[in-house]
């Protein structure tokens, strides 16, 4: 379950009395929200996950708080990531009930996107407490958490969170490459911009910086010996997909250093869909992406799709029979349409096209199924919620407010 990226609160703030009137002593003057209480508003984790556990009692989420980091490149020296602001992040379960709350992690250390797995016995989350950044796990029965041995977190984004299999027992993520420290990923990424870009003139003579088009930087040596996958420097979402098994302790990598930045079980749990960022277009910002799906009994990768064009690569959904794979096209140019990939093999086909899919929510949300596979509920870039039928494609407006648009929807509302 997701909600929308951002709290804002509403304080009225003291009272207006004049005179004995009754009626003018019950007006409530509305002024601005005092500065000292609008600092120490804190907002949640854009894009990390709301997660209710099963039983609907006890809802995981993680916050900014007040204290600021210093900042830096795109990580921290610990792990952690500056793509979802400078300031400390931390989990927590909160009783929907009662309000109490507890919080996972130490205070001082970052620590955010715990995941319930699906039998509410446990919670899954990032921290760097100890000096990195790992993948932890906190036990409802005797409330202590404990980090995963050996794996080291590279969560960049908020939606980059770990993934459950449906027994409880596995635990899907994306991790540093092995036998790489954070460091040493650390130096790998771009160098920041030098702050003296113009060479020392007189006051009089002219500053120029000719820029030339294509010019390659001297490949990294550490690069070229460590990562022979990769035909481009690599990016901040530079990693290993992994799946650790909570009761042996044991890593299995799913693929290896790639840009990983969606990933998912099948509902079989027969294969494991991924998508990786394979770089821009040329000529374009439209960024590409590749589509992979490994199989969990043989170990083998299949590359099912090549060159797609996505928005954030995150906007793709399995369908119930875990058989296709249903995302939004975005096309450059274009007004985008709801596309199928089959997992079996054979080119992805447009379903429905006359959906103005592109905009707004829809960038970050993908196509939802029906449980019987054979409608997808999304919400389009026109504020809208429509349907569409798979064999058909024929498409039925579901919900529209006048007036108004509906941004965010879960699948516990279809």
């Amino acid at each position: 379950m997701r909600l929308s990226s951002a709290v804002f609160r509403w304080v009225p703030y003291g009272a207006l009395l004049v005179g004995s009137s009754p009626a003018v002593a019950q007006e409530k003057l509305r002024v601005p929200l005092p500065l000292d209480a609008a600092v120490r508003i804190q907002t949640v984790n854009g894009r990390s996950a709301f997660d209710l556990s099963p039983d609907g009692i006890w809802l995981a989420h993680s916050w900014m708080t007040e204290d600021s980091v210093q900042e830096g490149r795109l990580f921290t020296n610990s792990g952690v990531s500056y793509g979802e602001g400078h300031h400390r992040k931390q989990a927590a379960l909160t009783n929907t009930k009662t309000g109490r709350a507890i919080k996972l992690g130490n205070p001082g250390n970052f620590s955010w996107a715990p995941v319930w797995s699906p039998d509410g016995n446990r919670v899954a989350y990032f921290s760097d407490e100890g000096g990195e950044a790992g993948i932890w796990v906190w036990e409802k029965s005797s409330g202590k958490a404990r980090r995963f041995p050996n794996a080291i977190a590279r969560s960049f984004l908020g939606f980059e969170i770990v993934r459950w299999s449906s027994d409880s027992r596995r635990i899907l993520c994306k991790s540093l490459p092995e036998g790489m420290s954070v460091s040493q990923a650390n130096s790998l990424l771009p160098q920041p911009e030098d702050a003296e870009r113009f060479p020392k003139a007189g006051n009089v003579e002219p500053r120029v910086i000719v820029f030339q088009s294509g010019q390659k930087k001297p490949e990294s040596p550490n690069l070229k010996a460590s990562t022979p996958e990769v035909s481009r420097p690599p990016g901040p979402a530079f990693g290993d997909l992994a799946i650790l098994d909570i009761s042996t302790q044991r890593i299995t990598r799913v693929a290896r250093r790639i840009e990983p930045v969606w990933w998912s079980f099948s509902p079989d749990e027969k294969y494991i869909a991924y998508v990786t960022n394979s770089g821009p277009e040329p000529n374009s910002e439209q960024s590409l992406y590749e589509i992979a799906v490994y199989e969990v009994a043989t170990g083998q990768t299949r590359k099912l799709a090549q060159g797609v064009h996505l928005t954030f690569g995150i906007e793709l959904n399995w369908s119930p029979g875990s058989r296709a794979l249903a995302y939004v096209a975005a096309a450059a140019g274009s007004k985008g349409a709801i596309a199928m990939l089959p997992v079996t093999g054979g080119a992805s086909k447009p379903v429905c096209g006359n959906i103005p899919v592109l905009g707004g929510s829809a960038l970050e949300r993908p196509p939802l199924w029906d449980t019987a596979g054979q409608n997808l509920f999304v919400l389009a870039g026109d504020g809208r919620l429509w349907q569409c039928e798979v064999a058909s494609g024929r498409e039925h407006l579901v919900a529209d407010i006048p007036g108004h648009r509906i941004n965010h929807y879960t699948d516990e509302a279809l």
